[in-house]
């Protein structure tokens, strides 16, 4: 990797939006522009469990680990099991078993990002605020989980509650909400899936000019996630696809 590679990718990694399940606009996205969402790669997929169902994913953005700073996709599986991805190359950072009781909720619920307090600039050189992932098992209890290492959030006792399509904080307490696989908006690109094919579209959010088609993947009832030049999404056969720009060798 040349020197000035690596400080781009420096300063990707370091980039702060989430994906919070809130709307269908990426109004942060930095990277996704009409002019570069044609460089978009399938850069990394992964198949995860023993073929459970996925939820759709979540995103976080800069989070300092005792392993670097990373950024992470999250999703839950029908099975109880809660994934960390590595945004970048794809490898599983870890992996939480709810262990969970007697199964109520027969789809998963996408994970949910508590965002960061107002007035904290994720973008400062200090470490911003750890903050509780939320994932529902499938008997219907929301553990809050640090996101760094899968463990429990402290301070934060599972609760039980509705069987959700995905979760959302507010006020600090995680709850339900109904899926949606609308388009989603990010840098002036309105991206959305094929549900037969898994193909992933976007086109020019103010003039509808076709920008891109990433040709067939597998077929998905996914929502889609986009943060910092990522777009991700799970399919069918318990795959995480993720697009985003490659880094050179």
């Amino acid at each position: 990797m040349t020197a000035g590679r690596l400080f781009v990718f420096f300063g990707l990694s370091l980039q702060a939006a989430d994906w919070l399940n809130e709307g269908v606009r990426q109004p942060l996205e930095r990277e996704i522009t009409p002019t570069s969402v044609k460089d978009l790669k399938l850069i990394w997929k992964r198949t995860l469990g023993g073929g459970a169902r996925l939820s759709s994913p979540v995103i976080m953005g800069r989070l300092i680990t005792y392993r670097g700073t990373v950024e992470l996709v999250f999703v839950s599986s029908s099975d109880g099991h809660v994934y960390a991805v590595d945004g970048d190359f794809g490898k599983v950072f870890w992996t939480r078993d709810l262990g969970s009781g007697p199964s109520k909720c027969l789809v998963p619920a996408t994970p949910a990002l508590t965002p960061n307090p107002p007035g904290v600039d994720p973008d400062a050189d200090e470490e911003p605020p750890r903050r509780p992932l939320y994932a529902q098992a499938p008997d219907s209890l929301s553990h809050a989980i640090n996101p760094a290492n899968g463990k429990d959030f402290e301070g934060e006792p599972a609760r039980r509650g509705s069987c959700a399509a995905a979760l959302v904080v507010k006020k600090g307490r995680a709850g339900g909400m109904k899926g949606t696989r609308a388009p989603v908006v990010a840098g002036g690109v309105a991206f959305s899936l094929e549900p037969s094919t898994g193909e992933l579209l976007g086109v020019d959010a103010r003039t509808r000019q076709a920008l891109f088609r990433s040709g067939p993947t597998s077929p998905t009832t996914s929502a889609l996630a986009v943060a910092n030049g990522h777009v991700c999404f799970s399919a069918s056969d318990a795959t995480l696809y993720c697009f985003g720009f490659p880094m050179e060798k």
